[in-house]
């Protein structure tokens, strides 16, 4: 077996071992208990449709922050209130990561880092949402559906590309 394929363990001496394989399998749990939840919130938000056109609509405003406007579309406080956890998140992301990486024992920090990328995930989905939302109002019909065009295609370019550029 070659040195690249090697995982270490606690048998051969490695930096892994049974402690460390709980807390992943503890970490597992975790994630798919949040996926479980996320799923249970998103079925029943899909379902209040079910219940009229009407609650479905008090529904979105309300997620979207309507409270928070004179006019009741809230999207923009909420895309820039999400803008600010964006930045927050990945600067903190970047610390934990600078604080692992001068850690002895950098294991010890990904928890937070894990719990920080899912803020970042799903702060993410919340902006692009609401940034979606309010093309809607602020174009008429005729040129909302090319600016949702060209929105989605470059937010289908930045996916791809900073990867790559990330990659390097």
């Amino acid at each position: 077996m070659s040195a690249k394929t090697r995982v270490p363990t606690a048998i051969n001496g490695g930096p892994f071992g049974q402690a460390w394989s709980a807390k992943a399998d503890c970490l597992q749990s975790a994630t798919g208990l949040i996926l479980g939840i996320f799923l249970l919130f998103h079925m029943h938000f899909e379902a209040s449709i079910l219940f009229g056109k009407e609650t479905f609509f008090h529904m979105v405003q309300f997620l979207e922050g309507s409270m928070f406007s004179s006019t009741g579309h809230g999207f923009p406080i909420v895309t820039q209130i999400i803008s600010a956890i964006m930045v927050l998140a990945s600067a903190a992301v970047g610390y934990v990561m600078m604080q692992a990486y001068g850690s002895a024992t950098p294991e010890q920090y990904f928890p937070m880092f894990m719990g920080l990328f899912i803020l970042l995930f799903a702060a993410s989905g919340v902006g692009n949402g609401s940034t979606f939302r309010s093309v809607g109002f602020i174009f008429d019909r005729q040129q909302a559906g090319p600016v949702l065009g060209w929105t989605s295609a470059v937010a289908a370019y930045c996916a791809f590309i900073a990867p790559v550029l990330i990659g390097q």
